[in-house]
């Protein structure tokens, strides 16, 4: 299907064994070949042919793929100094509820409830570790 019908028979390449001992020359081969034809026409090809494949897409070409779009994997999230930032949804999807999305936290931005809520931390705990550099420089 690439136009090299010798690898079918080349003892290097033989069986999965084989082709993983000797990656690199494969991968070498397999990088000129698939070098001289664009993308779409080796999908075309490839799939024509019963392999199972896909592009490996750019970060902007996996954010303007319709089917990134379909599933819905694209957010964006408001943020203090950049502005609307579109970035990637999670691929995780559990329960029947939609997920909520924000920015990332400035340093510290949660400290309440992740000390306080989650941790149980009382305040002369919290202040504790702030004083002994928990938190990056003492905050005394």
């Amino acid at each position: 299907m690439i136009g090299h019908p010798e690898l079918a028979t080349d003892s290097r390449f033989a069986n999965f064994s084989a082709r993983r001992r000797n990656a690199d020359e494969l991968l070498a081969i397999l990088d000129d070949v698939f070098a001289l034809r664009p993308v779409a026409e080796w999908l075309s090809a490839l799939r024509a042919a019963g392999v199972p494949c896909g592009p490996v897409n750019s970060v902007r070409d996996a954010l303007s793929d319709p089917q990134t779009s379909a599933r819905g994997m694209i957010i964006e999230t408001e943020h203090p100094r950049f502005g609307t930032v579109r970035q990637v949804r999670s691929p995780v999807r559990v329960g029947h509820g939609d997920t909520s999305y924000r920015r990332a936290p400035a340093r510290h931005e949660d400290a309440g409830h992740v000390l306080g809520d989650l941790l149980g931390y009382d305040a002369e705990r919290i202040d504790e570790l702030g004083v002994g550099g928990a938190f990056g420089p003492a905050t005394r």
